[in-house]
This record gives structure tokens, sequence and C-alpha cells, in this order.
């Protein structure tokens, strides 16, 4: 099956996409960004939040079949607020109400999308909320990325030891 190139551009990942997994690993959510060439799914808030630029990326990447790509208009919303907001209690919440399949949990894009309430204050609020925040959670994760790496090291080294 071909699709029309113009219908195949817009499925195209672009920066500052954000890319949300709604099969499995439901809810997991990244803004793609400079660093798309490696497109990690684990990525972290430590990572470069995105371009600002509405390119497709050069290295061609369409979401998995287990993601959907969310594409707002930056002029409302911007990426990195609603990224705040996808990984909030909030919409981790509102999402569990959805949530359907006993082995595979999934959700269904038209019910994230009818459903899913975001509080919107004015972008220039947005703003202010993502840069006082991304800074507090990225050190925030640096020190949790320390401690599970020392829990490891903690956790080998018992049996290690041991034979």
């Amino acid at each position: 099956m071909q699709l029309p190139p113009k219908k195949s551009e817009q499925s195209l990942l672009r920066d500052r996409d954000i890319v949300l997994s709604i099969k499995g690993t439901v809810g997991k959510a990244v803004v793609i960004g400079q660093l798309a060439q490696n497109l990690n799914p684990e990525s972290t808030w430590s990572e470069n939040p995105g371009l600002h630029s509405q390119t497709p990326l050069t290295n061609a990447a369409v979401p998995a079949a287990s993601c959907i790509a969310l594409r707002v208009d930056p002029a409302k919303v911007l990426p990195e607020y609603l990224l705040l907001f996808l990984r909030s209690d909030d919409f981790k919440n509102q999402l569990e109400s959805l949530r359907v399949g006993a082995a595979i949990a999934h959700i269904t894009p038209s019910s994230l999308l009818n459903s899913i309430l975001v509080p919107l204050p004015s972008i220039e609020q947005q703003s202010e909320l993502w840069e006082s925040a991304y800074l507090e959670l990225r050190e925030l994760e640096k020190q949790s990325d320390q401690i599970s790496e020392r829990m490891n090291a903690i956790r080998d080294g018992l049996f290690r030891n041991s034979n």
C-alpha cells in the first residue's frame, strides 16, 4: 500500500511532536526534538526538549503502532507544557479510566482525544511552568538515576560476594 505524498509527509514525526504510548506502557510520552535521530522511547527530562521548527526530520520516522503522535498548534499549546501534563498524576488518573485490555493494556486514540481534559493557561504561563519545572525535574531525575545506580551496585555486590 502506498500513501499519497502529502498524506505520507503528514505522517512523519516532526520536531516538537509528542509521541504517546497507547498500548502496553500506556501513557509514556516524549517530545520529539533535536535528539530524535536516536528515537529513544525512554527519553528523560534531561534531554533537549526540542527545536522550534516545523520541518520533517531528516531521518524520516513515523510512530510505532503502539503509539500516537500529537501535533499541537504552538500558538495555543506549548508541546513542552503538554508533556508536563502528560507526565502528571492528573493525566494518569484520567487515563486510568480509559484503559482496556486484560493481557495488554491499551487505550483508543478517539477515547483519549475525546475524554482527556487538559488545563490550558496562557502561552506565557505555559512557558513559565515549563521553564521552572524543567530545571527542577531534571535535577530530581539525575538524583533518582544516581540512587538507582547505587541500589543496583549494592544488589550486584551482594550476589558476587556470596559465591
